[in-house]
């Protein structure tokens, strides 16, 4: 809980950090939305705000969802941060709320991300504004995101899509394992995109194999292309 309030801005700190209490069983015990849950909640955002304010919780939601960035550095994204042509982000910072400032990205690293098409759409749905260097998410009177002011206007969110307690971070948990299991892309990949530093072994241990039908039909795909190859006519073993 405390975790979850830290991510958020509610807290600086976890007071329990540290314990060496047992942890997670990983995948085991997250429970990753669905492509059509997600659409749902973006949904929910026009149905619970208004005007400019639904279309930025809208994209805000898309933009967690399907490009995967931590929330500190949604609140952080520029305008001039988006390659609308060559489907790009750069994330270079995030919201600090211990300083209560815009710092460089977690640990200090830069990176750049794919702006994927649902993302993007939600990002073209936005008005545009005068100055590239504005930020692309804020409240209501112009002000940036915190993880303060995010709970504001997430929360009628959820709420109306019937979870009172999701956790916003569940989006870049979605992220994952749609590029990992619905798109079939190597763990190093979406390590990169996601900001990890290991390799892609996070990426495995989370969100490896959740389900026995996809990974039955990859098992399927790849035996049948090698079976057909040429030189093997009608995929017969000898």
């Amino acid at each position: 809980m405390f975790s979850d309030a830290r991510r958020s801005g509610l807290v600086d700190g976890n007071p329990f950090a540290g314990l060496r209490l047992r942890g997670s069983h990983g995948r085991k015990d997250l429970d990753v939305l669905s492509l059509d849950e997600v659409e749902r909640l973006a949904a929910c955002a026009g149905e619970v705000w208004a005007g400019e304010v639904a279309l930025t919780v809208r994209a805000l939601v898309l933009m967690a969802a399907f490009v995967g960035m931590r929330p500190a550095e949604l609140y952080g994204l520029r305008w001039s941060d988006v390659d609308l042509r060559e489907d790009e982000v750069r994330v270079e910072r995030q919201y600090s709320p211990s300083t209560r400032r815009f710092e460089l990205a977690k640990k200090g690293q830069k990176r750049v991300v794919v702006l994927t098409p649902p993302a993007k759409a939600g990002l073209l749905g936005l008005p545009r504004p005068v100055k590239v260097d504005e930020l692309i998410f804020r409240g209501a009177r112009g002000r940036p995101l915190t993880g303060r002011t995010q709970h504001y206007y997430w929360n009628p969110v959820r709420c109306r899509f019937g979870n009172r307690s999701m956790d916003f971070y569940d989006l870049r948990h979605f992220c994952a394992a749609w590029l990992f299991n619905d798109l079939e892309l190597p763990a190093q990949d979406v390590a990169h995109q996601l900001g990890h530093t290991d390799g892609g072994a996070l990426v495995q241990r989370l969100y490896g194999h959740p389900s026995e039908r996809l990974a039955r039909e990859r098992i399927k795909r790849a035996v049948g292309g090698r079976l057909n190859r040429p030189g093997n006519p009608g995929g017969v073993f000898y």
